[in-house]
């Protein structure tokens, strides 16, 4: 299994980080990481007012290859936590997770945490799909990919 966390500090305060992941369209998405991002479209709104429900799909590049994903946020906690699951048969196998965490430092600036994870943690079926996973994916560009994220999010045009 692949665990890949970044913090970053941002002058932003974790309402309006936590708006924009609620809120995100593809116009935010795109302008938010421009050389990697590459399309985003809402699949189905929320069924909550924190954003919770949505199903997202996104394109991002990773070390050269696109790569498209459909997520769900499975967990919302209103300016302080977005957590995102894949959706379909990915998140029937559980093939990972991922989370955006905002943290305040004080009114203007925040730590903003990238999380991801991939993988299973079984002995012999988690072993063979890590092996799988590292001929797919560059993890090296997939670290840059998710410190960027931080790096970035200040530019993403927040509201």
């Amino acid at each position: 299994m692949y665990t890949i966390r970044d913090r970053s500090t941002v002058r932003r305060d974790t309402e309006s980080l936590w708006r924009f992941f609620v809120d995100l369209d593809r116009s935010s998405y795109l302008q938010w990481h421009p050389r990697d991002h590459l399309d985003f479209r809402r699949v189905h709104p929320a069924t909550t007012p924190s954003g919770q429900g949505q199903v997202v799909y996104f394109k991002e590049r990773i070390g050269g290859r696109a790569f498209g994903f459909t997520c769900k946020v499975s967990v919302s906690d209103e300016s302080r936590y977005i957590e995102y699951i894949p959706y379909g048969i990915p998140a029937f196998l559980r093939l990972g997770r991922g989370h955006f965490k905002f943290t305040p430092i004080d009114n203007d600036t925040s730590e903003f945490e990238a999380f991801l994870q991939l993988g299973w943690k079984l002995p012999v079926l988690g072993t063979a799909l890590d092996f799988l996973i590292r001929r797919v994916v560059d993890l090296d560009a997939l670290r840059e990919h998710i410190a960027d994220e931080g790096r970035y999010i200040e530019t993403a045009g927040l509201k």
